[in-house]
């Protein structure tokens, strides 16, 4: 049986630090595929997968959910999720300094963080700042008649459920230990430890005073607008931080999980 863990790497939720955390464990097992477009389905992956049969860990920004199919492989998912209101700062804080010609980069250097929220709402298409992460859990669950928009909440909460294990950025230790129990048992040689990379905000900031520094400069209204435009993301992270938690104090009291 192959077994391989694969990255689901959602943009500034920690995934270079990730990245660096399976680089070390697997070497030149490990490796990045984005596929031919902006989206990688699964069936590609697969694909890419059976091509590349050394691998044992991959990361993949534009990768959607659910996991490949392959036979006789078993494969184990790695997802972070980050408050959104701290991601979307993040994004913008990150794409104002990258060295990179895209759109969003251009935005964020030419608009304050005001703007470039104006910017990407007045696209109707754009989910990076509304729901992002919940629109990249529904991907997991099809849609009923194709309909890709469709009740994407009750889609993300069950794909939420079929994955056995997500971290949460602000449980970063927290997850990365579960990580290790969850995929030590299946990879002898797994060492994960505590590490960060990449990281655009300023140490020793929490988590509280970066949403009240964000509501400071955005201004009550417009904050409350960012808040309700990402309604289902907050939801979804208020459910996946407290699942992490619930499972960790079931291994602290009974020494390992149902």
């Amino acid at each position: 049986m192959r077994k391989i863990i694969i990255h689901y790497h959602l943009f500034k939720n920690a995934g270079t630090s990730v990245d660096l955390l399976l680089e070390r464990n697997f070497g030149s097992r490990w490796g990045e595929y984005e596929g031919s477009g902006k989206k990688l389905l699964p069936d590609e992956l697969g694909a890419y997968l059976t091509a590349n049969p050394q691998l044992e860990a991959l990361s993949s920004h534009n990768a959607l959910l659910p996991l490949p199919r392959l036979p006789e492989t078993q494969i184990f998912p790695i997802l972070f999720l980050r408050h959104p209101i701290d991601r979307i700062r993040s994004v913008y804080e990150f794409e104002r300094t990258q060295d990179a010609k895209t759109e969003g980069a251009r935005m964020a250097k030419r608009k304050t963080f005001a703007g470039y929220i104006e910017w990407r709402r007045a696209r109707w298409f754009d989910y990076s700042t509304r729901n992002f992460q919940t629109w990249r859990l529904a991907q997991g669950t099809p849609a009923l008649f194709g309909l890709v928009n469709q009740d994407i909440w009750n889609r993300a909460q069950k794909t939420l459920e079929t994955i056995p294990l997500v971290g949460m950025i602000e449980e970063f230790e927290l997850s990365i230990r579960g990580f290790q129990r969850l995929l030590g048992k299946h990879f002898p040689n797994l060492a994960f430890e505590s590490v960060w990379a990449n990281v655009t905000q300023p140490a020793g900031s929490t988590l509280d005073n970066r949403l009240a520094q964000i509501h400071s400069e955005l201004g009550p209204d417009r904050f409350a607008l960012l808040v309700r435009d990402n309604e289902l993301d907050l939801k979804l992270h208020a459910i996946a931080r407290e699942r992490l938690i619930n499972s960790a104090l079931e291994v602290a009291t009974t020494g390992s999980l149902k």
